[in-house]
């Protein structure tokens, strides 16, 4: 059984999105950067998935998605209290909007938004998805899929992170927040991108993006409704990865983006064991359950699925095409070995965290990330440690290994609840946790420079 779960109060395994456009909201259009807001915050009833508005909780939930015209006087609110006061029941007047407001579902497209988190595959998926257009493969066309190049979302991200401008612009306060778009480059990107959209619409199109920077908590996603007009329908998906491996592989990355202010001794070059410690909290706030909550609790979004990185029945890629998407020549390009060009795979970078402290002491006279590379590789061969690379180590304290651990049970327990009894579940995470302890751990450096163990290495550079 593939494990994809859409969120729903019981979690269920299956073959595809749900279909089922819940969206109800107006828009309030006194400059271009207001935005729709919606009819209504109730909540779902038990066991139904929060989608919008609904007009009460006992009856059957209709999508209501037409557009209202950009007045405030005229919104939605106000058509419907106009509505219901002529029927007596608001079942009564919820079927009277149905034959100008509801869609086809079988016919209606859909913008699909892969949000992440970072370090889950989204950077092999962007690679499948552009290498495709790079290379004038027609498979993702073929199954309805479009995604949308840098002309119509231009930035400061190309290639294949051009939806990565997208989320940036979907960031509340753009570079205020940590965004690296300003609000000038967002109204360019509204100059191109509603026209591209508006004929990828009209050609019932389906749009693809995936964008791992629409996993932060400042995400507006009221505005992303509004840059993807006219589209009615937007699905969103979240990848799992646990936590065992997803912090040292996230760790690695923020690590290469500051590699050079960590060398010259712009801000303290912290180790993983520190910075897990400091900020465990926060990174919990962008992992996959914490990221799908929100996109789920807004009630914005036609469905929220998770894929399930750890199901080893089916790549990331499959999962997402063949399973989720149904993308039948997309998938029949994977079966036949299709091969991705950028996996993004990430690397240690304790030896650069070794050599820059040992720059900072004057230990070696000139430092950058290629000498490190270099020096790294002298101390291995020189086998100081034992195979090279049995140096003294700092760990995760034993209470937080043991929070982790118990963190990664109870979250498969709920999310995958099948697939983890075919897997044999506490026990089966319990092994991979045991496996990975080691790369919880950090390099002692303070010991290893202490002791000058290597300072006839670190005199050679």
């Amino acid at each position: 059984m593939y494990s994809t779960t859409s969120w729903n109060e019981q979690p269920i395994h299956k073959t595809g999105l749900i279909p089922r456009c819940l969206l109800t909201f107006a828009i309030l259009a006194v400059s271009s950067w207001q935005f729709f807001i919606t009819l209504s915050s109730e909540n779902g009833a038990p066991h139904q998935k929060q989608r919008g508005h609904q007009f009460d909780s006992s009856s059957e939930m209709v999508g209501y998605c037409g557009y209202c015209p950009y007045d405030i006087k005229n919104t939605c609110d106000g058509q419907l209290d106009i509505v219901r006061k002529d029927y007596s029941s608001k079942k009564d007047a919820r079927e009277s909007l149905l034959p100008t407001c509801s869609f086809n579902e079988a016919t209606e497209p859909f913008v699909l938004l892969h949000v992440g988190p970072h370090k889950t595959g989204t950077t092999a998926i962007q690679s499948f998805i552009y290498d495709s257009i790079y290379h004038t493969k027609t498979y993702l066309v073929d199954d309805n899929f479009i995604a949308p190049q840098y002309e119509v979302m231009p930035g400061r991200f190309t290639k294949e992170g051009t939806a990565l401008n997208f989320a940036h612009c979907m960031i509340r306060r753009f570079t205020k927040d940590g965004g690296e778009m300003s609000q000038q480059r967002c109204n360019d990107m509204r100059a191109v991108l509603p026209s591209f959209l508006q004929r990828t619409y009209n050609d019932g199109n389906n749009i693809i993006l995936v964008a791992e920077d629409l996993d932060r908590s400042t995400i507006d996603h009221q505005r992303i409704l509004y840059y993807l007009r006219p589209y009615k329908r937007v699905k969103v998906v979240v990848s799992y990865r646990r936590l065992h491996e997803w912090l040292p592989s996230f760790y690695n990355q923020i690590v290469d983006l500051y590699a050079q202010n960590y060398i010259q001794n712009e801000t303290k070059f912290p180790s993983f064991v520190e910075w897990v410690e400091s900020e465990f909290a926060n990174f919990l706030n962008v992992h996959t359950f914490a990221v799908a909550e929100r996109y789920r609790s807004s009630g914005r979004f036609e469905s929220v699925e998770l894929i399930n990185m750890h199901d080893t029945n089916v790549s990331l890629i499959e999962n997402l095409f063949c399973i989720l998407l149904n993308a039948s020549s997309t998938c029949r390009e994977i079966h036949n070995g299709i091969k991705i060009s950028n996996p993004n795979k990430g690397h240690s970078h304790e030896y650069l965290r070794l050599c820059t402290e040992a720059y900072l002491r004057g230990k070696i006279k000139k430092l950058s990330k290629n000498t490190a590379r270099k020096i790294e590789k002298n101390i291995i061969s020189s086998r100081k440690f034992v195979n090279g690379i049995q140096f003294p180590l700092i760990c995760l304290n034993q209470s937080l290994l043991e929070h982790m651990l118990e963190t990664e049970k109870e979250q498969e327990a709920k999310y995958f609840p099948q697939w983890f009894l075919e897997n044999r579940g506490n026990n089966s995470v319990s092994i991979a946790f045991q496996m990975a302890k080691q790369g919880l751990c950090s390099m002692d450096v303070e010991q290893i420079l202490d002791s000058g163990i290597l300072d006839d290495i670190f005199a050679k550079y």
